[in-house]
């Protein structure tokens, strides 16, 4: 969920907040943006939302200029409003210091104690949480950061959606994108860390549970005892047992390791908080109960968790649960002997105990009338009986007391492990920032790939197109690239099917693997630092904007124009074939020698030959060539290579 506010001068100041409710983290940030707002829709490229909340002035009496360009680029997230009232800077300092970690509030009071419209975000947006989703937080146990955009690369969500960086174009549901590449984490933890480096990577040099979503869910406070709050407050407390216990194997694999980042994991990890902790859950949980993913095996823990003698009437209620699962095992038993059918129990989290049967092993065929509500899923029938259904209701009632009298005490360790959550936020970031690393450390031992340096050339050796390197069986085209300050401006021309538009993906997202961290597919790289990234590609227009492709094409450059810098990297494919050969190649002359006026590296495929002869008076201006070798010609026959 985001909130966004404006400042009321002359330049656009704008206040965000964005509150993850799967992590319980709060990033807030204030920046300048042009009249394009386009840091605004970078960053809901980067943490799309779900709703977007702003003041109502921003729609009345007139829809501010913010509003529209937000509702004109947003298909994903649903624009509310609130008072201009809920947008108080003095609000948001003081939700800061009611809701921040303890040790983190100081610093970030002194850092956005200045910084007006995102306090203000803040206060909006936590005051929405509170009253639409009637959810509150446990004091001093939500992580705030203040993010800036000066140390990432800025790429637009047009861009991301170009070079396939997190989805495929032609299928979402498809792996073969940058990211899915790159994926070879562990951990929903690291796969969310790698996800969001794909995205923003760094323009300055510089096997376990979920621990982001224990936190999430740990942090809440409900507003009434219920048997669903209960079962999840246990469920909480096993799973930070089991991560507490799962955490010592790591601490011994990174010990001998020498690098600096991995020292100070271990350092993370060997906190002497996390001893504490798994101290106190171990007075209170017995020894031989953990988190497990089977949904039977977990509702026997979950019962079983609060160790004897803490409550009486516990153990009375657990022994009734207990006599009561006997009896439905020991009522199976007896419908096997006197209707000689080999049944089998199952259970569901939905509908408790139920019995099934291959439809082959039936005597005749047929049930017995006294089963009930047959169901068949195949070879197989699922079904159950009055019987049976009345021993679940007996086994679901006892479970709730078991649950509603260990709600005290559970309650009483997770606030004492609230107290101390803050560690628990370092462990995550940590065991995520591992989990990557792995990830791209066992990329390169199944794959050739080599570490770049940064320098202030764009020099790459035998490249290869990292998504097309991974999926090929046979080995890839590999390409040189080399671009400095006296060769900013490439144009690249060749024949249909030649790679041009492959070759400038490549370039791009070599660079951005670069920026990651990760080694990249090449003999050798060197790469410049970059700040914007930006990308036109052909399309066939934008059928839910209603632009033709001519338009959506000078849309896009004239965001790139006024967006580019001297750090920047353009690529450009086939601009201006949207209209007459004329047009196309006088507009594209034009943007070029508008991009030449920059130090910006520039490739621009195209087919106007003389477009290259045209700019070759300009000393930066290098033309390439990609040439294609007709293999195997037959009649209605040839192969590309």
């Amino acid at each position: 969920v985001c909130s966004i506010i404006e400042g009321r001068g002359i330049a656009s100041e704008i206040g965000m907040c964005l509150f993850n409710f799967k992590t319980s983290e709060c990033l807030i940030s204030q920046f300048a943006d042009s009249q394009t707002y386009a840091k605004v829709l970078y960053r809901f490229n980067l943490y799309p939302p779900e709703e977007i909340l702003m003041s109502s002035t921003a729609i009345d009496p007139a829809k501010s200029k913010l509003y529209s360009t937000i509702e004109e680029h947003n298909t994903y997230a649903d624009i509310l409003t609130t008072e201009r009232k809920n947008f108080s800077d003095i609000s948001g300092i003081a939700y800061i210091k009611q809701l921040s970690l303890p040790e983190d509030t100081i610093n970030l009071l002194l850092c956005v104690s200045s910084k007006y419209y995102c306090l203000a975000a803040t206060a909006a947006l936590l005051k929405y949480i509170e009253n639409s989703r009637d959810i509150f937080f446990t004091p001093q146990s939500i992580r705030f950061k203040y993010e800036t955009c000066e140390s990432l690369i800025y790429s637009d969500a047009l861009t991301a959606r170009n070079l396939e960086l997190v989805t495929n174009i032609l299928n979402s549901k498809n792996n073969n994108s940058l990211y899915g590449t790159l994926n070879h984490t562990s951990t929903p933890m690291g796969a969310r860390m790698l996800k969001i480096n794909v995205l923003q990577p760094l323009f300055a040099l510089k096997n376990f549970p979920d621990v982001d979503y224990l936190i999430s869910s740990m942090v809440k406070i409900p507003r009434k005892i219920s048997t669903k709050c209960s079962e999840q407050g246990i469920t909480n407390i096993l799973l930070s047992k089991h991560i507490l216990k799962v955490i010592k194997p790591l601490k011994t694999a990174l010990e001998p390791g020498k690098n600096s980042l991995f020292t100070t994991v271990l350092k993370i990890l060997s906190d002497t908080k996390l001893a504490f902790l798994e101290e106190r859950i171990n007075l209170v949980i017995n020894e031989d109960i953990s988190f497990q993913k089977n949904t039977l095996a977990m509702r026997n823990y979950r019962c079983y968790a609060v160790k004897a003698g803490f409550n009486g009437l516990l153990d009375v209620a657990r022994q009734t649960y207990k006599e009561a699962t006997n009896d439905v095992y020991e009522l199976v038993n007896n419908y096997k002997e006197k209707y000689g059918i080999e049944l089998k129990i199952n259970f569901s989290h939905s509908m408790g105990f139920f019995l099934s049967v291959q439809g082959d092993q039936l005597p005749e065929n047929e049930l017995p009338s006294i089963f009930i509500n047959v169901t068949r899923k195949k070879k197989l029938l699922v079904f159950t009986s009055m019987e049976l259904l009345k021993w679940n209701e007996r086994i679901s009632n006892s479970l709730t007391e078991v649950y509603l009298m260990s709600d005290k005490i559970i309650t009483e360790l997770t606030n004492e492990i609230c107290t101390h959550i803050s560690i628990l936020y370092k462990v995550a970031e940590s065991i995520a920032l591992v989990d990557m690393m792995m990830s791209f450390a066992y990329l390169c031992t199944i794959s050739n790939y080599v570490r770049p340096e940064f320098t202030n050339t764009l020099g790459i050796k035998k490249g290869r197109h990292p998504i097309q390197d991974s999926l090929s069986l046979t080995e890839t085209v590999s390409n040189d690239c080399y671009a400095a300050e006296g060769k900013s401006f490439q144009i690249v021309t060749g024949p249909n099917m030649s790679g041009k538009s492959t070759y400038l993906k490549q370039i791009a997202l070599l660079t951005i693997m670069a920026h990651m961290g990760s080694f990249i597919p090449a003999e050798y790289a060197s790469v410049r630092l970059t700040d914007k990234l930006f990308s036109r590609i052909c399309n066939d227009g934008f059928m839910q904007t209603n632009m033709s492709s001519f338009m959506s094409e000078m849309t896009e450059m004239n965001y790139i124009i006024r967006n580019v810098t001297d750090h920047s990297l353009v690529i450009i494919d086939e601009l201006g074939r949207g209209t007459s050969t004329y047009d196309g190649l006088g507009i594209s002359y034009a943007i070029s020698e508008s991009l030449l006026s920059t130090s910006a590296f520039v490739f621009f495929a195209t087919h106007f030959q003389e477009l290259a002869i045209g700019l070759d008076i300009y000393p930066n201006v290098v033309n390439l060539n990609l040439a294609v070798q007709v293999m195997g010609i037959q009649f209605n026959s040839s192969s590309f290579l």
